[in-house]
């Protein structure tokens, strides 16, 4: 056999292989392999069909033409199909048109353009000369004047672009935040195309996940700076597009893509790490004498070095960290968890597990820097730079504390708060304020109007709600019955309506102010107004706070009565519904508890409209000076009204529709509804009450301040319709506290029944909602 091998030639010629599988194969000839010194071995790299780098530009450049030019046919089909869309105007009409129809054809379509667009222009006359068709000598001499088109900046025409297309303000906002997303993930893969093991694909995709985390990660925080919304509020305009409208909402948009690209960065690196761990084992060279690769140094690897390699800061143990955190902050911001809706959220804690987690995102942000900090902290920048500016606008927001007049009892556990106005706090009408207890903090709408001199809440506090619930108890039953020298486990629970007035006591050499209820029997202890206390009720001597020492910092058991409450404020916060003072024409919906908004408004609007009429009867008094201003006096006064018009600024018309289940919810506001209805503003505020929820016909009372009352849901396509029917013309602002149910229908009604931007004579309608 030997002899054979020896004699054999020193070529073989095998014939042309096919290597199908792609990767690198090795092979050794056996040939006088134990006779020589030198090796009989070789390797075969197979790769897949590749382009060179010019062949894939060359590729890209021609998808985009050919994407262009698909588009450009289909606006070129669409613009011959339907003349008298903005495609087939002059200025945008395809060249391919021109090119292909014959001359007859196009002067047809021209034709029938033409007369579209006349058409067109009389009807816009119509809208925008209506209110003059009796002046101008009626209407057809109104509809045969020609209005020109309205010159629109670049954004506007991008933005009528997309409405055309259906979507709108809110939808856009998204799509561009998606557009973002694509074009960052697009550049982290590109540029790590060959960087990952054996170039895998899985690392640029990684990689690109990576580049749309930080991304998202730099503007996921933006719409939690509650000073900076307020402060952006006050000098921006009444477009409903402006996230800062919603920025709960946009808050959760972002969250979604940063768990999407956050999802595609984790199993990136979980396959690139298990191709690298699949791969053969090579020996080490500590001493660097085989000059090995990076890619021949990390071949074979074991997931445990992965994870905690140092050359690479750990990256993977830290990667695991922030996973399991985002995990149980998305888990935790369920619905179903913050609510406590089903068993396992009842036992783990609900809201305030929610809100301690969420607190943990300046960990994450640490975290994140560590992971990653080649290119993050030029992501993190600006948006530090926005959170130190929020930080220093929350600086004058101080925690005040509160002075408790009063608590009202209402029904379906619904307790309203009134309280003195502290020293310096100036808020506006649908704003909001973060009212502390025990340590918690949560947003409540400011029912009182700014023209007053207190501010109040009103709190829904059914059972299922810990922390409402428990204030509720606390002032309703366990703060009169402790005051009284009763047992607050043997007191009954009160039934509403009932209302408890509270004192205001203070403590030596502290700034802090409790509040004890009045109890009847002890008028001659409480109703001295602010008082300081040396002893609690039983006798018993308190310990004074030291001098330089106070109970901001120092709080001990035992130092505050057992019948205390300690309330705090802080804010205002800027909220959707202050923009209403933007509109002449406003058509504002509350649902259930989601009236505290408006009931604001509505009181403001109230005491506007007094001012108003107050100052118009003090000019209108006779005196010596009008009257030897003679015949001019009417024009001064004309020109007196329209100043006071600019100066106390009342909308023309209010639309307000209050969305209940039962009878008793609307006895909340009952009051000062009536007041609304019939006083100065009895012209201006139009009121309608649904009733959704089961009622017998025996305990439904007609309300008078209401001017409809109906029973089952709103049709808002049909109030919609009437509303533009009545305001031709007008910017109608459209306001929102409840549901998100309801909230779809409204942003659908208003898309549907609002004009073009740009639109002569257009009727335009604005979406806001508020929700916390």
């Amino acid at each position: 056999n030997c002899k054979q091998l020896n004699g054999a030639s020193a070529y073989f010629d095998g014939g042309l292989v096919e290597m199908k599988v792609v990767g690198e194969h090795h092979f050794a000839s056996t040939r006088n392999n134990d006779f020589t010194n030198r090796s009989h071995k070789g390797s075969i790299k197979v790769t897949g069909f590749a382009f060179e780098y010019a062949e894939n530009v060359a590729l890209g450049v021609g998808a985009f033409l050919g994407l262009i030019l698909i588009i450009y046919i289909i606006a070129a089909i669409h613009a011959y199909r339907k003349p008298g869309s903005w495609l087939f105007s002059r200025r945008y009409r395809p060249r391919l048109l021109v090119w292909i129809l014959s001359k007859a054809t196009m002067d047809r379509l021209v034709e029938e353009r033409r007369q579209l667009v006349a058409q067109r222009r009389r009807e816009w006359a119509k809208k925008a000369n209506a209110h003059c068709g009796d002046e101008e000598g009626g209407t057809d001499k109104a509809a045969e004047v020609a209005l020109p088109e309205e010159s629109l900046s670049w954004f506007q025409s991008v933005t009528r672009c997309f409405r055309k297309c259906g979507l709108g303000e809110q939808q856009l906002t998204t799509f561009i935040l998606f557009l973002m997303n694509v074009v960052v993930f697009a550049i982290g893969f590109l540029s790590n195309m060959s960087g990952g093991f054996k170039k895998s694909w899985a690392y640029p995709c990684a990689k690109g996940g990576g580049y749309a985390m930080d991304l998202n990660f730099a503007l996921l925080v933006l719409p939690t700076l509650k000073s900076l919304q307020t402060t952006m509020r006050r000098v921006g305009s009444s477009r409903e597009w402006v996230p800062i409208d919603d920025p709960i909402n946009f808050h959760i948009v972002i969250a979604m893509f940063t768990m999407i690209a956050a999802a595609i960065h984790i199993a990136g690196h979980c396959v690139h790490a298990y191709l690298i761990r699949a791969a053969p084992t090579i020996q080490s060279d500590p001493f660097d004498l085989w000059k090995l690769t990076s890619e021949e140094k990390a071949s074979g690897m074991t997931f445990f070095h992965q994870i905690f390699n140092i050359q690479l800061r750990c990256a993977g143990f830290t990667g695991i960290i922030l996973t399991v955190m985002m995990l149980a902050i998305l888990l935790t911001a369920l619905n179903c968890s913050r609510r406590r809706t089903n068993c396992l959220t009842r036992r783990i804690g609900g809201f305030n597990l929610f809100w301690r987690i969420h607190m943990s995102w300046k960990l994450i942000y640490v975290l994140l820097l560590l992971h990653a900090p080649a290119r993050l902290w030029i992501w993190f920048f600006f948006p530090a730079i926005f959170v130190i500016v929020d930080r220093l606008l929350l600086a004058n927001h101080q925690a005040l504390y509160l002075h408790l007049k009063s608590v009202k009892l209402l029904p379906r556990d619904v307790i309203g708060l009134t309280f003195e106005l502290p020293q310096g706090f100036a808020y506006q009408a649908g704003q909001y304020i973060l009212l502390g207890w025990k340590g918690e903090w949560h947003p409540f709408t400011l029912t009182s109007a700014p023209e007053e001199n207190c501010i109040s809440v009103h709190i829904r506090a059914p059972n299922t709600l810990d922390w409402c619930s428990a204030l509720r108890k606390r002032l309703t039953q366990e703060a009169p019955a402790q005051a009284a020298g009763i047992d607050a486990a043997d007191s009954k629970p009160p039934r509403a309506p009932l209302v408890i007035e509270y004192n205001k006591c203070t403590l030596p050499n502290s700034p802090v102010v409790f509040n004890t209820p009045k109890v009847s029997g002890n008028a001659d202890d409480h109703d001295q107004g602010p008082r300081l206390l040396g002893r609690d009720i039983s006798g018993k001597q308190l310990k004074p706070a030291q001098s330089g020492e106070t109970m901001v910092s120092h709080v001990q058991p035992g130092m505050l009565p057992s019948e205390s409450v300690v309330l705090q404020v802080t804010g205002p916060f800027g909220a959707p519904a202050q923009k209403v003072w933007g509109f002449d024409t406003l058509m504002v919906v509350g649902a259930g508890i989601g009236v505290t908004p408006f009931a604001s408004i509505l009181r403001s609007v109230q005491l506007r409209a007094k001012q108003r009429e107050t100052i118009m009867s003090t000019a209108s008094r006779p005196s010596a000076w009008k009257s030897s201003m003679g015949q001019g006096s009417d024009d001064a006064r004309v020109g007196l009204q329209r100043l006071v018009e600019d100066l106390v600024v009342v909308p023309k018309k209010i639309y307000f529709y209050w969305i209940c289940r039962g009878q008793e919810e609307f006895d909340w506001f009952c009051d000062l509804l009536s007041d609304a209805a019939e006083g100065p503003a009895a012209g201006i505020v139009d009121i309608t009450l649904f009733l959704t929820g089961e009622i017998e016909l025996s305990q439904v009372k007609k309300l008078p301040c209401a001017s409809g009352q109906f029973f089952g849901r709103p049709n808002w396509g049909r109030i919609f319709k009437q509303n533009r029917e009545k305001h031709k013309g007008e910017h109608i602002g459209v306001f929102l506290c409840g549901s998100p149910i309801i909230g779809e229908a409204l942003s659908r009604e208003s898309i549907k029944n609002s004009d073009l931007v740009g639109t002569p004579g257009g009727t335009r309608f604005s979406f806001f909602k508020e929700h916390f």
